[in-house]
C-alpha cells in the first residue's frame, strides 16, 4: 500500500507557490530514481522491493529527490543503537538526495521534515541516525532537530525528554 503526504509548498509574491507529493517509492518509480541515482551514484533503485524503505517527493509527477529510512542492523549506527539498547526502536536515514536544479529551494527540509513527523513519529521510534559526509550539510541537519552525538554522526530524538520520564 502507497503512503504519501500532500503538502503545499507558498513562494513569496508573484510568484505562485505548487503542491508537492512525498511518498515511498515502488517499481512504477524505478525509471526516475535511476536517473537519481546515476546523479548521486547511489543505488535507491536496487531496493524498490523493500516495503517503506525508500520515499520521493514529487511534482506534477516528476521525482525531484529521495531518501531512505531503515533499520540500524548492519549500518555505522548499530553499535550506537546497542549502546542505547534501542536497536529495535531506532531507524537510519540515508541516500538524501535532490535534482541538482531542485537545491536551495526547501524540498529537501520539507521532505525529512514530513517523512519524520508523518511516517516516523506515529511510529514507535526513538531515534533516527545518519552520517554525514560534508560539513555543509550539518546546519541542514540541525535545523531539523538532528543533534550531533560523535564526529559526522547526527541523532534526531524522536521521543520528548519529558515522555521518557
Amino acid at each position: 500500500m502507497t503512503r504519501q503526504i500532500e503538502t503545499f509548498v507558498p513562494a513569496p509574491e508573484p510568484i505562485i507557490g505548487y503542491h508537492i507529493l512525498i511518498r515511498d517509492l515502488d517499481e512504477h518509480d524505478k525509471e526516475q530514481v535511476k536517473v537519481l541515482d546515476k546523479l548521486s551514484e547511489q543505488h535507491v533503485a536496487d531496493t524498490l522491493d523493500s516495503e517503506e524503505y525508500a520515499w520521493g517527493i514529487f511534482r506534477e509527477g516528476r521525482l525531484l529527490g529521495y531518501c531512505t529510512i531503515g533499520g540500524v542492523e548492519g549500518t555505522e549506527h548499530q553499535q550506537i543503537a546497542e549502546e542505547l539498547d534501542e536497536v529495535p526502536t531506532s531507524r537510519t536515514l540515508s541516500d538524501v538526495y535532490m535534482h541538482p536544479y531542485c537545491r536551495n529551494l526547501g524540498l529537501g527540509t520539507i521532505m525529512i521534515s514530513k517523512i519524520i513527523e508523518h511516517v516516523i513519529l506515529p511510529q514507535d521510534i526513538s531515534n533516527v541516525f545518519c552520517t554525514i559526509h560534508h560539513d555543509r550539510l550539518y546546519n541542514f541537519y540541525e535545523r531539523l532537530g538532528f543533534k550531533e552525538m560523535e564526529d559526522g554522526i547526527l541523532y534526531h530524538p524522536c521521543k520528548c525528554e519529558t515522555e521518557e520520564k
